[in-house]
């Protein structure tokens, strides 16, 4: 089930991503795809996992305050 979300930690917004909870980085990335004043945007999200030497990537685009998400690797290492 889909909820809202908000950012629970403005300080977080300058913060690297490497030093945040992988959910709110996913809370701050969705809350700012929403609030594009752009009436579409797309984006890729990359993420080294160096523990299996590949990259993991989603593909996401926001079109009128809605996130759709392109396409997901199938991937065994995907979680």
């Amino acid at each position: 089930m889909l909820k809202a979300t908000k950012i629970e930690d403005r300080r977080n917004l300058q913060r690297p991503f490497e030093l945040i909870d992988p959910k709110e980085v996913i809370s701050i990335n969705y809350k700012w795809l929403s609030e594009r004043k752009a009436r579409l945007a797309t984006i890729q999200l990359r993420m080294h996992d160096p523990s299996h030497c590949i990259m993991l990537y989603v593909g996401l685009r926001a079109h009128r305050r809605h996130i759709y998400v392109l396409y997901v690797p199938d991937l065994p290492s995907n979680q």
